[in-house]
């Protein structure tokens, strides 16, 4: 039986939010004590919960869109790896946040897994995007997806830095990842405008949706990395409403509207008129 404790009161590898003063877990060196600890109520609990429920209904939604949608095979591959990416990103974060007042050495391993989780759903938005864009431009296509596979190993293995988890480099993490994500988004996304224009960026293949995308990920970015709104009412915040929670709720609602971008892509791309000039 254990009891959450002030914040003052954890070790320091524990210590991440400063604003966050009660209701933490102690370190619980027990794998069992952990797990056992989603059904308490914590700091932690609404982190782990926001992207267990979250890894639960992405994996639901792509089972039931593969099923009931007839695709080819590579519009099957791209969409089942997004579906799965997003669901390893979602499920690598509720081990962490679940796991990582183990131990030291368990924490950190654990992180570097939610990290790993992190690049996944960025490969896995990118991968069918880049797919519906380049069409009919396989070399293109094939350009910039192993240029985006290339920035994802280099995040990589950045994340396996010894300080990169600590809480003084909260703004450089979020902002290695906000770059990774812009990166395979941006150059790809400006060479198709360059080549085809607005109109059809927009009207026909939705970049729209991907800026509202872009939008609310990046809110939860910023909240994250700036801690609000805990900074503005510490200790008020400590089990509901902190910036965390926010940045797990942007990530789900992202996902989503990214996937109907990408459902309005391939609804286009397979419309009568659409197919490639010879």
């Amino acid at each position: 039986r254990w009891d959450v404790c002030h914040f003052s009161a954890l070790p320091k590898w524990l210590q991440d939010n400063d604003y966050l003063i009660h209701g933490h877990r102690p370190p619980l060196p027990s794998f069992r004590a952990c797990a056992l600890s989603v059904f308490r109520v914590h700091t932690e609990t609404g982190n782990i919960w926001s992207h267990l429920l979250g890894s639960l209904a992405f994996a639901t939604t792509g089972a039931l869109f593969l099923w009931r949608h007839s695709l080819a095979l590579p519009e099957q591959a791209v969409f089942g790896a997004f579906f799965f990416c997003v669901f390893l990103c979602f499920f690598t974060s509720t081990l962490y946040h679940t796991m990582h007042c183990h131990s030291e050495h368990v924490g950190k391993f654990f992180s570097r897994l939610d990290y790993c989780g992190i690049v996944s759903i960025v490969a896995g938005c990118f991968t069918p995007w880049i797919h519906f864009l380049f069409w009919c431009e396989p070399r293109t296509k094939l350009f910039y997806l192993l240029l985006g596979y290339l920035l994802c190993v280099v995040t990589i293995n950045l994340t396996m830095w010894e300080k990169f988890g600590r809480p003084q480099f909260r703004l450089l993490r979020a902002s290695i990842f906000t770059g990774l994500a812009i990166s395979c988004s941006l150059l790809p996304g400006v060479h198709f405008v360059a080549v085809y224009g607005l109109y059809m960026a927009f009207v026909e293949l939705a970049y729209g949706w991907l800026l509202g995308m872009s939008l609310v990920a990046l809110v939860g970015v910023g909240l994250y990395a700036l801690r609000v709104p805990e900074r503005y009412f510490p200790g008020r915040c400590d089990i509901l409403f902190h910036s965390h929670q926010f940045f797990h709720l942007a990530v789900i609602v992202g996902a989503y509207v990214h996937l109907r971008c990408l459902c309005v892509m391939a609804l286009f791309r397979h419309q009568a008129g659409a197919e490639c000039q010879p």
